[in-house]
């Protein structure tokens, strides 16, 4: 296990294995090259954990306060996503990260998690669908006001969105 300090880059080309990290403290943790030696979950507390490359993990996350970032035109996909308080997914722009599931705290209240993303379809996906009382814990925020959040859906091939880009209308 590795606890890591605020502003500390780590990269999967390190002379050792990695079996799990968590990340503490503010700053940003910025994950480079190919670090698929991160075998177990790994446990954002506080502060940024960076994708910085595509590919840069694969393992579960435990999102446990913080931010899970993917760097702009990267792409990610890693195991489950365990969400057990607040916490921020952000994505840059042409970006995109997937999960193969997500669990939650029972415990974990409506609009928890805030996606800071592009408004757009095709970035965030899991490969699972997503109960509504689990979707009711996903808040967009606004690209161009950050004070507006938008509830979040999710499509037929598992991509999260915002609602501002429409939903499905029923009609009778």
């Amino acid at each position: 296990m590795i606890r890591t300090a605020p502003d500390r880059a780590a990269s999967g080309r390190e002379t050792f294995a990695w079996y799990m990290f968590e990340k503490y403290g503010r700053g940003t943790m910025a994950l480079t090259g190919d670090a698929k030696d991160v075998r177990l979950e790994s446990k954002l507390f506080g502060g940024t954990l960076l994708l910085a490359e595509s590919n840069s993990m694969t393992n579960a996350v435990v999102l446990a306060g913080g931010n899970l970032a993917v760097a702009e035109g990267k792409s990610n996909s890693l195991g489950d996503l365990v969400a057990t308080t607040n916490g921020t997914i952000s994505v840059g722009a042409g970006g995109s990260l997937s999960f193969a599931s997500f669990t939650r705290d029972s415990g974990l209240d409506r609009k928890s998690i805030t996606i800071d993303a592009p408004m757009a379809r095709n970035i965030i996906r899991f490969g699972t669908a997503l109960e509504p009382t689990d979707l009711r814990c996903f808040r967009w925020k606004d690209a161009a006001d950050s004070t507006k959040f938008w509830n979040v859906y999710q499509d037929a091939q598992g991509y999260l969105y915002p609602d501002e880009l429409g939903g499905v209308v029923i009609i009778r």
